[in-house]
């Protein structure tokens, strides 16, 4: 079964308005894949932040390398084709506040390349509301959000692992965990059967776990290696380096 992709008429307002100004401004059909990762996250959280990281990247090449990247493996992920960014897309200014990421540790942003700078380049800052959408602030309990990020470790190359780990200090092993998380677990060994390579998955693979739950997860861990894609923490990630890609 593959991953649903709602219509637009099943959409939040917002996004159905976002949906009818794309359609004029741009002449294409809502990316199929943004519908998507609306179910994903609260609201509509993950279409959002994908919308508002390109308007950051601008025309930024290594920005948008940095982006496409994550786009490739999420659609490669779903089995999805990656949304086509018009290049008309309004751009944003750089964002100067640091982002709110209460379930990870300073060293952890360190890591991603995310800690407070004082004028971030448009490369840093891109990822900055994809990285809002998996670890900011929700309405849920402080556990469950460490724990969204402990189950992202599964993400991340096998040699980064450990120093991803030492952020959450005296959190209980990746096993500990409730049973429907097993789900969003077996996901990700699914999708990322080894450091590079990222493979569809079938939505049943994240039983008993809701599919929107999973794909949350799912995107916060891609989200992970995109970061570290950049700064050049996950070099086992791809083959092609952001500085091929932007040349």
């Amino acid at each position: 079964m593959s991953w649903p992709s709602p219509p637009l008429d099943q959409l939040g307002p917002t996004l159905r308005g976002i949906a009818r100004q794309w359609q004029a401004m741009f002449g294409a059909e809502f990316p199929a894949l943004l519908r998507t990762v609306s179910v994903a996250g609260p609201g509509a959280s993950w279409p959002l932040a994908m919308i508002r990281a390109r308007a950051i990247a601008a025309d930024d090449a290594r920005a948008r390398a940095v982006l496409d990247g994550f786009d490739a493996e999420l659609a490669a992920a779903l089995g999805a084709e990656a949304p086509r960014w018009p290049r008309r897309l309004r751009h944003a200014p750089v964002p100067l506040a640091p982002v709110e990421t209460p379930a990870l540790d300073p060293s952890q942003l360190l890591m991603l390349g995310a800690a407070p700078t004082s004028v971030p380049t448009r490369e840093q800052a891109a990822l900055l509301p994809l990285l809002a959408a998996a670890f900011g602030p929700r309405d849920e309990s402080p556990r469950s959000a460490e724990l969204r990020a402990r189950v992202c470790t599964l993400a991340i190359p096998t040699a980064a692992r450990e120093r991803w780990r030492a952020g959450f200090g005296l959190m209980p092993p990746d096993a500990a965990v409730p049973g429907e998380h097993h789900g969003a677990m077996r996901l990700l060994e699914a999708a990322l059967p080894d450091d590079r390579d990222v493979v569809a998955v079938d939505v049943a693979a994240c039983e008993p776990m809701r599919p929107e739950a999973a794909l949350d997860i799912l995107l916060a861990g891609l989200t992970v290696r995109a970061a570290l894609r950049r700064v050049g923490a996950g070099r086992d990630l791809d083959a092609t380096r952001i500085e091929r890609v932007a040349a």
